[in-house]
């Protein structure tokens, strides 16, 4: 049943994917891991439907409400701010996202999410500087 939903999400917009979910979710009655699936799942199609519409902040905090309201931990919790760090990135936000990593990692360290994670430290660490680079105001050359 749980593949059979997936499949047929694909080509939907952001409310009919939620709305079969939750439906599924009355049907089936998930529970443990697989109700954590889909709820994932939702998260992920709300914060790209808002990314789509260019609410960054918007997107930012329903990702910290849902690790809230549901009180994740562990890997469940990685897996949320995992969502997070899409927008981060895309808005140019690097300092947040240097923050989230090391929450991903704190959340638990021996993951595979967390090795993930300590892997992705040098290439946020450039996609900073590089970022910072861009922003400095243009001066002319003074090389000694």
């Amino acid at each position: 049943a749980y593949e059979s939903l997936m499949s047929g999400l694909r080509g939907k917009s952001a409310e009919e994917m939620i709305a079969s979910i939750d439906t599924f979710i009355k049907e089936h009655q998930p529970e443990g891991e697989e109700l954590s699936k889909l709820s994932g799942i939702k998260l992920q199609i709300k914060v790209g439907d808002l990314m789509k519409q260019s609410k960054t902040d918007d997107a930012l905090a329903l990702v910290d409400k849902h690790i809230a309201d549901n009180k994740l931990e562990g890997e469940e919790k990685q897996g949320a701010l995992g969502v997070k760090m899409g927008p981060l990135l895309n808005s140019g936000k690097f300092t947040e996202a240097e923050k989230v990593i090391e929450q991903i990692i704190a959340a638990a360290p021996e993951s595979q999410a967390a090795k993930f994670a300590k892997g992705f430290k040098p290439r946020l660490a450039k996609m900073k500087a590089e970022a910072a680079k861009k922003n400095q105001p243009k001066e002319p050359s003074t090389e000694e």
